[in-house]
């Protein structure tokens, strides 16, 4: 087929895809120059005139439909005995490919079949009925905009409609846009091989949507599920009505999205989660990002991290709901730092210890109790002597009653 000139129009260039129906090819346009997309359907099923037939009505079905997210249709003729239609060339990947090649986050899965709707409730506005798409002719450019490239028969026939109840064209759409979702979500398809929906697809979107998209909540997921098993659920008066409907829903979820994935770009800072980081970290022992970090504070001060006092090491972090910081012991009650902040001496510091500082600006900025063994309290403070002092209390007023 390469250099094949087809009815003095377009001259066959490259092939794109195939499948067993269509053979796509890459052509030129003899008259302007510019390239095309060329489909022609098989030479053996080109001999059944039903085939025939129905791609020239899906062929001019799709040409009257006007829409951004749709290619348009340039031609439609015979070659060979063979029908073919020319439409323009779109750039990018179709939506198989993407899902193979590349892992789907949430945020992209969802703006997707957000596009994905539209188009088609765009379709059915137009009164378009044959409507059903395939991944591999939906392409998805660099910037993330969705184009259709031809509708077919429905997949979906709901039982007890007629072919010709509109009813059952937007239930085979919104069937195609559940399934494709789960597909985006989790790189595989609810339909199993033999046909129908896998009885265990909500325990396979829960896992996938676990594994793949880790940041949703729990509520999320749920909402998640709740959109597309009103998309797959047999009970047809429990599944959405229309594509109005399914859009106000997949609204909350792109915000839901949207929110995810500002909170996956923000990174948390290292806090202390556990006592034995805090005993590692006054051992010395200290985790590498906070001894990155006091590995950056010491390079702006010019000292070496065992060396900073307080007032430009001291790092404040939450621990159960209080605050915690790393000072240093002062060396001598007289001695005083060669540092200064705002024209006032403050006492040096030296071997680190740990300081519970209560909540607030102004407790933030000053030690309110340091915690100290058992025998450096005052021996009025020792609890055997309190305790020994009340007994002595109660008998001595036991006897003078």
């Amino acid at each position: 087929m390469f250099g094949t000139i087809i009815n003095g129009k377009y001259e066959i260039r490259q092939l794109i895809s195939e499948s067993h129906q269509y053979e796509v090819y890459l052509a030129g346009e003899i008259e302007t120059g510019s390239q095309v997309a060329i489909k022609i359907m098989r030479e053996e099923l080109a001999m059944s005139t039903e085939r025939v037939r129905l791609f020239a009505d899906e062929v001019a079905q799709f040409a009257r439909f006007s829409h951004d997210g749709a290619a348009h249709i340039l031609d439609l003729d015979m070659t060979s005995s063979r029908p073919y239609v020319a439409t323009e060339l779109v750039q990018g990947m179709d939506l198989r490919r993407w899902i193979q090649q590349h892992p789907v986050n949430f945020l992209e899965a969802t703006k997707a079949i957000q596009s994905l709707a539209t188009i088609l409730y765009a379709a059915c506005e137009q009164d378009i009925p044959y409507r059903s798409v395939k991944l591999s002719n939906i392409v998805r450019d660099a910037r993330g905009n969705l184009k259709v490239l031809s509708f077919s028969l429905p997949r979906l026939k709901v039982v007890g409609r007629e072919d010709s109840d509109p009813t059952a064209y937007v239930q085979s759409d919104l069937f195609f846009l559940g399934t494709t979702y789960f597909e985006l979500l989790t790189g595989e398809s609810p339909i199993r091989k033999r046909g129908g929906i896998n009885e265990c697809w909500i325990e396979k979107l829960r896992q996938g949507l676990r594994l793949r998209h880790p940041q949703l909540t729990p509520e999320n997921m749920d909402q998640v599920v709740t959109v597309i098993d009103r998309t797959l659920i047999r009970d047809i008066k429990s599944r959405f009505a229309d594509h109005s409907a399914f859009l106000i829903c997949l609204a909350d979820l792109v915000h839901i999205s949207e929110g995810t994935e500002r909170k996956g770009r923000f990174v948390p800072q290292k806090q202390f989660s556990s006592a034995s980081e805090v005993v590692d970290a006054l051992n010395g022992h200290i985790p590498s990002p906070v001894l990155a970090e006091l590995a950056t504070v010491s390079a702006i001060v010019g000292k070496a991290p065992g060396q900073l006092n307080r007032g430009s090491a001291s790092r404040i972090m939450t621990h159960r709901g209080q605050a915690l910081a790393l000072a240093e012991e002062p060396q001598c009650a007289g001695e005083v730092s060669t540092e200064t902040e705002d024209d006032e001496e403050k006492p040096s510091f030296g071997r680190p210890i740990l300081q519970l500082l209560d909540g607030g600006k102004k407790a933030a900025n000053r030690v309110s109790h340091i915690w100290r063994a058992s025998e450096d309290l005052p021996w009025y403070r020792n609890p055997l002597v309190l305790m020994g002092g009340a007994l002595l209390f109660m008998t001595l007023l036991i006897i003078f009653w």
